[in-house]
Parts: C-alpha cells; sequence; structure tokens
C-alpha cells in the first residue's frame, strides 16, 4: 500500500489546518465560460496524471510488480485521478469512494470556488482500454457524485456498484469493507488466472 500526497496546498490551507488540493487551478481563464472551465479542469488533470503516472511506474518497476495486480484507489477528488490513471495504465482495479466527483471551478479574481459541475472526465479515458474492474462506492444523496454522469463515464467498464441509501459524502466505515472485500476478490480471482 503506498499513498500519494497532491503537492499543492488548497486555497483554504494554512500552518495550523494544512490541506490540499490535487487539482489546483489558475484561476486566470473566464470562470463564467463552461467549455472555458472543462478546458482548464481537465489541463490540470493531464498534468496531474502524468506526475501520478510517472510515480507509480517507478514504484512498479522498483517492487517489480506487475500492472495486473495494481489496484487504484481514490477517496472525492483523489477518485477522478485513481479513476482516469487506472485505465491509462491498464490496472487491474480501481476503487473509488465517494466519487468520481465534479470539481469546483477557482477564480483567481475571486480567489474562491465559483462554481463547478461535471467536467467531462470521460473525454480524458484512452479508447477502447477497458480492461481496469471497477469497484463504486457512494451514498444515493452525496451531491459532489453526479450519478448519472458517473453511470455513463464507467458503463464500458466491469463494474461493482454500492449505492449507500440516504448517505452523503460521508465514507462510512462499511464503505472500506466493502472496498477491501471487492479488491480481495478481484486478486484471488486474478491468482486463479495465472
Amino acid at each position: 500500500v503506498v499513498v500519494p500526497q497532491s503537492p499543492d496546498q488548497s486555497i483554504w490551507s494554512d500552518s495550523k489546518d494544512p490541506g490540499y488540493d490535487w487539482l489546483r487551478q489558475r484561476g486566470t481563464h473566464d470562470t463564467n465560460d463552461e467549455e472555458a472551465n472543462v478546458r482548464e479542469l481537465q489541463r490540470v488533470v493531464r498534468v496531474r496524471m502524468r506526475h501520478t503516472e510517472s510515480w507509480l511506474k517507478a514504484l512498479l518497476k522498483k517492487y517489480t510488480m506487475r500492472k495486473d495486480r495494481l489496484i487504484l484507489t481514490g477517496f472525492s477528488q483523489g477518485s477522478i485521478l485513481a479513476a482516469l490513471c487506472a485505465v491509462r495504465l491498464g490496472a487491474l482495479g480501481a476503487v473509488v469512494c465517494g466519487g468520481v466527483t465534479g470539481q469546483p471551478v477557482y477564480s483567481a479574481q475571486e480567489d474562491d470556488y465559483v462554481g463547478g459541475g461535471w467536467m467531462r472526465w470521460e473525454e480524458l479515458l484512452p479508447k477502447p482500454a477497458r480492461r481496469t474492474r471497477f469497484c463504486c462506492v457512494n451514498g444515493t444523496r452525496d451531491c459532489y457524485v453526479p450519478r448519472k454522469c458517473l453511470e455513463t463515464m464507467l458503463r464500458p467498464f466491469d463494474c461493482h456498484w454500492h449505492w449507500d441509501k440516504g448517505v452523503g459524502h460521508d465514507f462510512p466505515d462499511s464503505w472500506y469493507d466493502v472496498s477491501l472485500q471487492w479488491m480481495q476478490n478481484l486478486l484471488n480471482h486474478q491468482a486463479s488466472l495465472d
């Protein structure tokens, strides 16, 4: 198990309460233009994917681990990178908890987030890469996870869906149990094929 840390602190971060942002934006584009918002967020995600994938490839090489044993996991904003990088790397699987989320849009002029939504993450998936399997663990009342967009994005993949009725963006302990059981089953299945 390895856990990356975003190199960028969030706009609300301070020395007493540090917070991190995987998708820190410049915020210099016209934030009233939805297409400009999508372009900016996709630009940031492409840069962050290159960093994350480089790091993961180095770890795979260092520990002589095959991609068909790699499972990426992401929570909330991290689910965006976990899903996209897993497919791009040809990983065995990806667990997304509280995601794949939409994303707020940052405005440098306002020095705050001014909107946001689904940034068409499916456009960043390679085609026809469909080997990666998914476990999606979310609450039915999670306002950060647009269910229809997520289900459309992952329709081409083998997915295990866990929609926790009445739960929001809360990450209850049961989600970890669901995720771990799915990962164990997937790895056991893969081992049986060897």
